[in-house]
């Protein structure tokens, strides 16, 4: 998650319940062992939530991800809600978070499967 990125999440309050918000980042920093994202609200309130509840928002250009501590780059898996990869990756590690971003395909596994795609659909085409 960066300064400046769209995000969703919900804060966890005894008094008001659940409230949920989106926004923009616009602070990231640790509080104990906790990593906190202070974000501007599109209704024009700043709030604070842990990491864990906020969601970066995928617009619909952002085909692939790559681990929030970098690495290759691969497919996105359309069926997850979070940014995840397609290839057997994620499986592998299933602790590693992802973001989404527009960058070219770095990962073999991935690459295989875009031109498996495209031969299919040239078949399909035909």
């Amino acid at each position: 998650m960066d300064q400046g990125q769209r995000v969703t999440g919900y804060i966890e309050n005894r008094d008001l319940g659940r409230v949920d918000f989106t926004g923009t980042v616009t602070d990231i920093y640790r509080s104990g062992r906790d990593t906190v994202v202070s974000v501007t609200c599109d209704d024009g309130q700043e709030r604070t939530a842990r990491e864990e509840n906020v969601t970066a928002e995928v617009l619909a250009n952002e085909k692939n991800v790559t681990s929030i501590l970098g690495g290759k780059v691969h497919l996105a898996n359309s069926q997850s809600p979070v940014p995840f990869p397609l290839c057997g990756s994620g499986s592998r590690n299933t602790a590693t978070k992802y973001r989404a971003i527009t960058g070219p395909l770095t990962c073999r596994e991935c690459g295989g499967i875009q031109q498996r795609r495209a031969a299919r659909l040239a078949r399909e085409a035909k």
